[in-house]
This record gives structure tokens, C-alpha cells and sequence, in this order.
């Protein structure tokens, strides 16, 4: 048997536990952000989510694209679904910040419209102060968005055709550019500031090009020699997952240690879990929704924070928190990402049926960033 974990897929493509580690990772990323209800931060390497996200981009939209690619896909049919897939969560997660920074913290609709503009483009917008030091301001995850869609673009354009050794030198490239930006901030945290912007593209870069690379690797027979040894448990390789995440301190040496490790080998295990079911398919239903949703519920939940508020007090706040970001994550799937989603292809498929229509791009699952 060829391919990357063809067995380990379901009867829609999915890797099973691929999608229910992505549901952990967000969860992880919601508690993370949490710091200034709990006066701390809940998971010391909480960031390393992103990372994650990243690996599992470039090995999903490699088993999701390269063939297709290669077989004439066009770029802009695989520009369309990419749109598709990410878009209407990202013009959500746009308006849900601006209302909230509008109702709940009092900002002026003229600070903040500019910034929505650019926003609904990925772009930064430094000039707004909103929370912290984040130049994506009315919803901090998505700069790891805009690096996400200039992976993918990079994908369409080229990466995809090149051999495993040019692919493997762009990653090693990347590598030492993030090594030394891992040892100057005594941490791979970065891409989501001024102060250190630029390097979002090397940890982006070296993800992902990591990732593409797993996906080669498991296609060349990797994971067939990896099924001898007996299937790991999904919630055995969430735990470790998880236990990263909890992992304390800072370093630099640890954090490219995970990246170019641990990480991936956690991929490896969530694609031989095989498939997933109950509140696994849940989680990986609702984590790109809670991922842009969990800001604005942040953004509406500061202005009940007090400094004085005891450590009970600020649990039950960061519990409120955590469930008002799951049930607002589930109700931005069923009630808003899915719907659209579903009407973006019924209208794609008319235009396609029409004459001179063309072929409408396939729907897969979304890689995700933070």
C-alpha cells in the first residue's frame, strides 16, 4: 500500500486524529490567551500551538493538493478553495472583535473601522492599540493567518513541485534563521509584534516545509513500516500533546527541540491513531471557529476584570471564559462557517453547470494556524 496513511483516513478524507489533536491545540490556544483573567499564564508553552498548526498545514494541504497540482489543477481553483475554506471565519472573527472592542472596552468606530479594513485582509494594524502590544488588533490569532495564506500561496506557486532535496534545503534555510531568533528571544514566541514581525516567516517557513516533508515521506512508505508497531490511543497522544504545552520556563534550545522533534512526531502518532469519533470529531468540528471566536469573547469579558479579584474569583471567570469560547465556537460552526461553506459550493457548482463554468475546487479540510 502507497500513500501517506490512506488506511488511517475516513470516508471523507480526514485524518480522524489529525482533526481531534487540532481541536486540543485550539483549546490549549483559548486557555493560553487567558493570562489577564488568571493573572498568569495557564500554559508556559501554549504558544508552541502555532506550531503545530503549521506542521499539520503543510502536511495536510500537501496530501489535500500536491496531486491535484501536479495533475493540472489550477492555482487560481486552488486559491478559491483556500479562500473558501478560510474566509467566511475570517470576516466573522473581524466583526465579532471590532463589536466587542466597540461595546466592551469603548473604543470609537473611527479607531477601529480602519483597522477592520485591513484585518478582513490579514494585514496589520499597528496603529490601533487594543491589547498588548498585537498588531492584529481586533483579533490577535490571525497573524498566524497571514503567514498561513502566504504558505499556501508559496505552495500553489511552486513549492509543490520542487524534490525533497531542494524542499528540504529551503526547510534547513529556515531553520538557522529561526535557531537564531529562537537564541535572541529566548523563544520561538514570535511573528505577532512589531518588534519581531519579520521572523514570523521563518517560523512559519520551517513548519511548514516540515510538514510537506512528512507528508513526502509518508508517501515514499514511511507510515507502511511504521504499522508494524501497535497503533498509539488518541487521548494518549492528546495527553503529550497537552504536555508540551505545559512544558515550563523559556528556551530557545527547548523550543526548536519541539519544533523539529517532538512536534512532528506527535503528527506522525495523531495520522496513525486512525479514525476518530464522538467528542474528537467535535473538537476538530469547532476548533478553527473557537480559534477566531475566542478573542472577542476575551475582548467582551476585560472590562469585569478587577486587579483586587481573588484567585476564586478569577478561576470562575476563566472557567465562564472557556465555555463561552466552546459553545461560542460550536455556534460559529453550525450557525455561520458550515452554512456559508455550504453555500459558497452550491453556488460554485451552479456557476460550474452554467456553460463556460469550469470545474468548482474540491472542499477539504482546513489546515489551521493559530
Amino acid at each position: 500500500m502507497d500513500g501517506c496513511g490512506m488506511a488511517e483516513r475516513d470516508s471523507t478524507g480526514h485524518f480522524g486524529g489529525l482533526d481531534g489533536l487540532r481541536g486540543v491545540a485550539a483549546m490549549a490556544v483559548a486557555a493560553n490567551h487567558a493570562y489577564r483573567l488568571l493573572g498568569f499564564q495557564l500554559l508556559a508553552h501554549g504558544y508552541m500551538a502555532v506550531d503545530f498548526f503549521f506542521i499539520l498545514s503543510g502536511f495536510v494541504i500537501s496530501h489535500a493538493y500536491q496531486e491535484r497540482l501536479r495533475g493540472g489543477m489550477t492555482l487560481g481553483r486552488f486559491v478559491q478553495a483556500r479562500v473558501d475554506r478560510l474566509y467566511p471565519m475570517v470576516i466573522l472573527g473581524v466583526g465579532a472583535g471590532a463589536l466587542a472592542l466597540v461595546l466592551g472596552l469603548g473604543f470609537e468606530w473611527s479607531a477601529v473601522l480602519p483597522a477592520a479594513v485591513l484585518q478582513v485582509l490579514l494585514l496589520p494594524a499597528p496603529f490601533l492599540h487594543a491589547y498588548d502590544d498585537f498588531i492584529w488588533p481586533l483579533n490577535p490569532p490571525a497573524w498566524s493567518l497571514f503567514w498561513e495564506v502566504l504558505a499556501s500561496l508559496a505552495f500553489g506557486l511552486g513549492l509543490f513541485r520542487l524534490g525533497n532535496r531542494v524542499l528540504a534545503g529551503i526547510f534547513l534555510g529556515f531553520a538557522l534563521w529561526l535557531g537564531a531568533a529562537a537564541l535572541r528571544w529566548s523563544t520561538v514566541e514570535v511573528g505577532y509584534v512589531a518588534a519581531n514581525a519579520l521572523e514570523g516567516l521563518p517560523r512559519t517557513a520551517v513548519s511548514f516545509t516540515l510538514g510537506m516533508l512528512i507528508w513526502r515521506g509518508c508517501k515514499a512508505g514511511l507510515l507502511d513500516r511504521l504499522r508494524n508497531r501497535p497503533a498509539p490511543a488518541l487521548w494518549l497522544v492528546a495527553a503529550l500533546l497537552m504536555a508540551v504545552f505545559l512544558i515550563p520556563g523559556r528556551s530557545g534550545y527547548v523550543d526548536m527541540l519541539l519544533i523539529l522533534v517532538i512536534l512532528p512526531g506527535l503528527l506522525l502518532a495523531g495520522v496513525l491513531c486512525g479514525a476518530a469519533s464522538g467528542v474528537w470529531n467535535w473538537a476538530g468540528r469547532i476548533s478553527y471557529p473557537l480559534y477566531l471566536v475566542h478573542f472577542p469573547i476575551l475582548f467582551a469579558i476585560e472590562p469585569f476584570v478587577r486587579p483586587d479579584m481573588s484567585a476564586v474569583e478569577r478561576g470562575l471567570w476563566f472557567a465562564g471564559y472557556l465555555l463561552a469560547a466552546l459553545v461560542g465556537g460550536w455556534l460559529a460552526a453550525v450557525c455561520w462557517d458550515e452554512p456559508v461553506r455550504r453555500a459558497l459550493r452550491r453556488w460554485r457548482k451552479a456557476r460550474a453547470a452554467a456553460p463556460g463554468g469550469g470545474v468548482p475546487a474540491p472542499e477539504v479540510p482546513v489546515p489551521l494556524g493559530r
